[in-house]
């Protein structure tokens, strides 16, 4: 739905000669872009945030009832665990901070 808005948005853009109604479209797509960087920023830290939990989870279950295999597979276990939920949190939050504090990360260029 969301990216039909977009779609329409564009072609009114592309297609009207009015400056002042280009100027009212440009700033609803862009509107548009933030609230969806909000909306993927918290769905990656949800994201995040359940692969930490569960892998955790998962770690103390094997813990539990297989102690031999988690004495040879604890590093596995722990580096799979974090390779799976930090990226997702950084993900998150830079997708926040691109909308909430625009001066920490430069949008146009890419750049921390």
């Amino acid at each position: 739905m969301i990216f039909i808005q977009i779609y329409i948005l564009i072609e009114e853009i592309n297609t009207k000669n009015h400056i002042e109604e280009d100027r009212m479209n440009a700033l609803k797509l862009v509107k548009l872009l933030k609230s969806m960087l909000v909306v993927c920023g918290i769905e990656f830290i949800i994201l995040g945030l359940s692969f930490a939990l569960f892998g955790i989870l998962t770690i103390c279950a094997v813990k539990k009832e297989f102690k031999l295999f988690y004495r040879e597979n604890v590093c596995v276990l722990s580096f799979a665990t974090i390779g799976l939920s930090v990226p997702l949190l950084c993900r998150g939050s830079e997708n926040l901070l691109r909308v909430y504090f625009p001066e920490v990360i430069n949008i146009n260029k890419n750049e921390w």
